[in-house]
């Protein structure tokens, strides 16, 4: 089994959105290891235009407990 955990989302704004667009555009989410907390995580969700600007993908950006940054892409098939 895993390890007990806490998890939180919280939907917000990008940095570089403009100020009247008030649809949330990443959603963030921790999860907190509640035995270890050194072995917690945090990371990032977002929906972004590929390339070829015709498709989509999801970017998921995860911090690693050791503090290092993975991100990786999602697209969907048809």
């Amino acid at each position: 089994m895993g390890e007990p955990m806490s998890v939180t989302f919280e939907w917000a704004n990008a940095a570089s959105d403009t100020d009247h667009d008030e649809t949330p555009t990443r959603l963030y989410e921790e999860q907190m290891n509640l035995r270890s907390p050194s072995r917690s995580v945090c990371g990032v969700r977002w929906v972004e235009k590929r390339a070829d600007g015709e498709s989509e993908e999801l970017v998921h950006e995860l911090q690693l407990p050791s503090g290092a940054w993975t991100r990786r892409y999602y697209t969907r098939e048809a």
